[in-house]
């Protein structure tokens, strides 16, 4: 059925709606396309968010990592200075 109302008829099927708390079909195409624009944002969002999260527990496991090596490489020379100290106190 072709749906060609004259525009007094259009303005009253719009208000009636209204009152029915439904929209225009213009309306409602807006809305879905802006609805549609708000989830890809919010989709981009979450992808930004979880690309952070991940780089952020690599460099923080890195950090970490290389705290360690460092750590191991201190207590090593601190051993080999005590053993270095100690042959010398044994020397006496």
């Amino acid at each position: 059925m072709n749906n060609t109302f004259s525009k007094s008829r259009q303005q009253a099927e719009i208000a009636f709606g209204k009152t029915q708390g439904r929209t225009a079909p213009q309306d409602q195409a807006r809305a879905s396309s802006r609805d549609r624009a708000f989830d890809e944002l919010d989709s981009i969002k979450a992808a930004r968010e979880a690309k952070t999260l991940r780089l952020r527990t690599a460099r923080l496991a890195m950090e970490i990592g290389a705290r360690e090596i460092v750590a191991k490489e201190i207590g090593a020379r601190e051993i080999g200075a005590r053993e270095i100290g100690d042959g010398l106190q044994h020397r006496d």
